[in-house]
């Protein structure tokens, strides 16, 4: 910019009256002063950014220096180079320099430049880091409940499977009683709820790694029934198709004297359909009110997605409808 105004430090090529007209059209805010701080050529946009700065007139460089430095009104934000939020919202960026031109004296450049799209981009980069930050502490804090979710649920799947096999524990010793069967069921029946008392003594400590399903039929056999599965064992729902067989064997034994279980899978919609049927005589009762252990069931299943039904003729039947597995 020194370099073009040099010619009118040298009268015959240029009119005085062309240098500002261009000068006022410029639109940074621009001033030039002499050595000892006197206004040399400044254009409107300095004024304006001056008064806008201080609510006077610019008279010199000492002047602009004092509002440089501290700002009637507007606030000075620091930096490299120091910008400035003048009332009215824009922010303008300040920088001095000394020039020098052959054969003339130095003079002291001061300019602003309008940068308030770019201080408007700053903020919103300032506010979009600020929401990462928070999105980053969030994910923490889910990551952490999920993970104390995850052990609760382990915790709550292993006292499930010791409370099962309490209660079927206690099924076999109240039918090996009331039935006088061997002593030697008997003996077996006490050594498995001996078993699952050891585990609640010892909860802390992990089940040992089995086939949850051929222990379910192991104990199933214990209590005198047989168990017969047919269809595909589901993939990510096999907890839950256990929670429902044990359920279901208690109840056969307890109610039904039941000596066998079918349970058959179908498909069914793109899902699945459970059926779970026992060889003892139906209930009294054909009007069956879940309670207990099967509204528990019913909650499971409607976590799940599904619907299930109880059936009381021809014989008891427990249905459960579910909805596709998801495949992960």
């Amino acid at each position: 910019m020194w370099n073009k105004l040099k010619q009118w430090l040298h009268p015959d090529h240029i009119t005085r009256s062309s240098i500002k007209e261009g000068f006022d059209d410029l639109p940074a805010a621009v001033c030039y002063f002499t050595p000892d701080g006197i206004i040399r050529l400044c254009n409107r946009q300095m004024f304006r950014v001056y008064r806008a700065l201080s609510g006077r007139d610019l008279q010199s460089l000492e002047e602009l220096h004092q509002q440089v430095w501290a700002p009637t009104h507007g606030r000075r934000v620091d930096g490299k180079n120091p910008s400035f939020v003048l009332p009215d919202g824009t922010c303008w960026l300040y920088s001095e320099q000394t020039v020098f031109g052959e054969g003339v004296r130095p003079h002291v450049e001061c300019i602003f430049s309008e940068v308030t799209d770019l201080q408007r981009q700053r903020q919103e980069l300032l506010r979009q880091n600020q929401e990462l930050l928070r999105m980053n502490r969030e994910l923490r804090r889910l990551s952490e409940n999920v993970q104390e979710m995850t052990r609760e649920k382990e915790i709550m799947a292993f006292k499930t499977r010791l409370h099962d096999k309490m209660g079927y524990g206690l099924t076999a010793v109240r039918q090996c009683l009331l039935q006088q069967k061997d002593p030697a069921e008997l003996e077996a029946s006490l050594e498995q709820m001996n078993k699952a008392v050891q585990l609640f003594r010892k909860d802390s400590e992990a089940l040992p790694e089995e086939n949850e399903w051929d222990v379910f039929v192991e104990d199933a056999a214990q209590l005198g029934v047989t168990v017969a599965l047919q269809g595909p064992m589901p993939r990510q729902r096999q907890q839950l198709l256990l929670t429902i067989a044990r359920e279901c064997i208690t109840n056969a034994v307890r109610y039904a004297g039941a000596n066998r279980l079918e349970i058959t899978i179908t498909p069914q919609g793109g899902g699945q359909r459970w059926q779970f049927e026992n060889d003892g005589p139906p209930p009294a009762d054909p009007a069956i009110t879940p309670g207990g252990g099967l509204t528990a069931i019913q909650r499971r299943v409607m976590q799940a997605g599904g619907t299930m039904e109880v059936q009381a003729r021809p014989r008891y039947r427990l249905c459960v409808n579910l909805p596709k597995e998801e495949t992960i």
